[in-house]
């Protein structure tokens, strides 16, 4: 079975958590606690391919928290929120962090709430990330629009890049001799 690793990364509130629970169980609830940290989803893309996802906080106050769900990230889903400005500026600071911390991770922008009024015209956004020829999906968490078809697209991302599946070695070790003396 080949183990890749999604981190989710955007401002708070953008919808991270609802992409995710649209994405796993087509499900939207209105009202969701704010993730505190980190949450872990598994899902299996098919028999030989599973994601491990990492739904990030957008807080500030974990920002250094979150920079270690980078390590080995296989895919990273950067969301900002298309009736807030501030996200979509934010958004390119996500994509820069990113690319520091690890490179080899495939960025999907997702421009989430399309079911709202755009603070950020489409347009500009779209040319935005053509221009750093990265795709941008906008979507609806809430509605699933521009959702349906994101496991197809990120199997066929893996599939051209086998070199981002995680490797993990476990390593055996032999039971330890019990200690001997009067204190053990």
């Amino acid at each position: 079975m080949k183990i890749y690793k999604v981190v989710l990364l955007g401002n708070a509130f953008v919808g991270k958590s609802s992409i995710i629970m649209r994405i796993l169980h087509n499900r939207f609830e209105h009202f969701m606690e704010s993730t505190i940290g980190a949450a872990f989803f598994c899902c299996h893309l098919n028999d030989d391919m599973k994601l491990e996802i990492w739904d990030t906080s957008g807080q500030e106050r974990f920002n250094s928290l979150v920079k270690m769900y980078y390590r080995k990230a296989s895919i990273a889903f950067l969301v900002f929120d298309v009736n807030n400005k501030k996200t979509f500026l934010d958004v390119k600071k996500w994509i820069d962090e990113l690319q520091h911390n690890e490179p080899n991770a495939i960025p999907i922008i997702f421009a989430n709430k399309c079911d709202l009024d755009f603070a950020v015209p489409k347009e500009e956004y779209e040319e935005y990330f053509k221009s750093l020829n990265l795709e941008c999906i906008t979507c609806s968490a809430k509605t699933g629009e521009g959702l349906e078809l994101i496991f197809d697209k990120v199997k066929n991302k893996l599939e051209q890049k086998p070199e981002l599946e995680i490797k993990r070695e476990f390593t055996v070790m032999p039971p330890e001799e019990p200690k001997k003396g009067c204190c053990y």
